[in-house]
């Protein structure tokens, strides 16, 4: 673990995050698109995250799903181990 996350999971105010930092740092997604996810988007049966949207502010503080901005923003990624037990903890979390 390298020592910004070793950092979040240890530290008592940050560890609440270490899921989410996590997810992100072995994925590659984007802090929009993370937010953006839901249920639906996180396959753990095939560990796959379906990215086809991200959570989006508009100029007057609305939030808003919109498409993600390029083609190559839509994808299928990848997760490992890991990542299917953070997303797990998440979802049990909720």
């Amino acid at each position: 673990m390298n020592s910004f996350l070793k950092f979040i999971h240890d530290d008592n105010c940050y560890c609440k995050y270490y899921e989410v930092v996590y997810i992100l740092f072995h994925t590659g997604l984007r802090i929009s698109e993370f937010c953006g996810l839901t249920l639906k988007d996180v396959d753990l049966k095939n560990k796959t995250i379906n990215v086809d949207h991200q959570l989006q502010r508009t100029s007057n503080m609305k939030y808003v799903i919109e498409k993600t901005k390029t083609n190559a923003g839509t994808r299928v990624l990848p997760m490992n181990d890991d990542v299917a037990k953070c997303f797990q903890t998440i979802i049990e979390e909720r």
